[in-house]
C-alpha cells in the first residue's frame, strides 16, 4: 500500500511546483508588459509634447506672437482630437506665456517614473513632482514673416511652385487667371487600365464631366484580327472599353470587345463648365 501513496504524494509535489513555476512566469510576463505599455504611452506623449511645442512656433511666425492658452492653437495649428489634446492616462496638455517672451508647454504625467520617461525625449524639458515642462524662446534668428507661406493664405507666390512631383488632395476650389471660379476647364486627368473595367471618376466642382477613351492596344482574344475595319474607344456609363470592326475568314462582319487581358485604354476625364 505504501507504494500507490507515494506515487501519489510526488504528482502532488509535481503538480504543486508547476503552479509555482506558472506564477513566476505570469507575474514575470504581465510585469513586462506593463513596462512595455508605460514606455509605449510615454513615448506618445513626449512625441504629442513636441508637436505642442511645433504648433505654438507656428502661431509665432504666422501672428507674430506666442498663443496665451492651448485653445488658440486647436484647429490650424493643432488636431482637435482627443488623442492631441490629452496624454494617454489623461492629463491634458498646457500651452501659457513665461516671462522674458518665452512659451510654455506643460502635463502632468502622473507619477514621477512617466515624467522621467517623457523628459528624456523633450529638449529643454524640467521636472516639478509630476509635472514635465518646457520653455522656449524665439529662434536667435528670426525671419521676416514674409519668407513664410502663411497658413491663413494671405502670403502670395512670388514664383513657381514646385511641389516635387507630389500631389494636391483636398482641394475645395480653384481660381484660374481668365477663367470663372471652380471652372477647371482645362484640366484633365488620365488613367491607364484594362479593357472593359469600370471608370473611376474625379469629382468636378461644377458644370459636367467630358470623358474620352482612347484605344491603346488590343487583339482578338490572344490571336491578331484578320480583318479590321473601324476602332473605337468607348464608355457605357460604367466601363471604358476598345471595340473593333472585324470581317472573319467566312466574311461574317461585326464588333469585337477584346476580353480585359488583350487590350488597354487611356480614360481621359475633364471637367467643364
Amino acid at each position: 500500500m505504501s507504494g500507490p501513496k507515494k506515487q501519489s504524494g510526488m504528482v502532488e509535489l509535481y503538480a504543486l511546483i508547476l503552479l509555482v513555476v506558472l506564477g513566476a512566469f505570469m507575474a514575470t510576463a504581465n510585469q513586462f508588459f506593463n513596462i512595455q505599455r508605460e514606455k509605449n504611452e510615454a513615448k506618445v506623449a513626449s512625441e504629442t509634447f513636441n508637436m505642442w511645442v511645433a504648433a505654438a512656433m507656428n502661431y509665432r511666425v504666422d501672428k507674430g506672437g506666442w498663443p496665451s492658452n492651448a485653445s488658440q492653437l486647436l484647429g490650424v495649428y493643432m488636431h482637435n482630437t482627443a488623442s492631441a489634446i490629452s496624454t494617454p492616462w489623461g492629463s491634458q496638455y498646457q500651452v501659457s506665456i513665461a516671462p522674458g517672451d518665452m512659451i510654455q508647454v506643460s502635463v502632468d504625467a502622473k507619477d514621477r517614473k512617466k515624467a522621467g520617461r517623457m523628459a528624456s525625449a523633450i529638449p529643454q524639458s524640467a521636472i516639478t513632482g509630476n509635472v514635465v515642462s518646457a520653455r522656449y524662446g524665439k529662434p536667435g534668428s528670426e525671419p521676416a514673416l514674409s519668407a513664410f507661406l502663411k497658413k491663413d493664405g494671405s502670403t502670395p507666390l512670388e514664383a513657381e511652385w514646385n511641389v516635387g512631383g507630389q500631389g494636391i488632395s483636398n482641394v475645395k476650389d480653384i481660381s484660374i487667371s481668365n477663367m470663372n471660379r471652380t471652372v477647371i476647364s482645362g484640366l484633365s486627368f488620365s488613367t491607364v487600365q484594362l479593357n472593359s473595367q469600370p471608370v473611376s471618376l474625379v469629382n468636378c466642382p461644377r458644370g459636367s464631366r467630358k470623358i474620352t477613351v482612347i484605344p491603346l492596344t488590343y487583339n482578338n482574344n490572344g490571336y491578331p484580327f484578320r480583318s479590321i475595319g473601324a476602332v473605337e474607344g468607348r464608355w457605357d456609363g460604367s466601363r471604358a472599353f476598345v471595340r473593333v470592326w472585324e470581317t472573319d475568314q467566312n466574311g461574317n462582319q461585326g464588333w469585337v470587345i477584346p476580353n480585359p487581358a488583350s487590350a488597354t485604354v487611356a480614360v481621359l476625364q475633364q471637367c467643364s463648365k
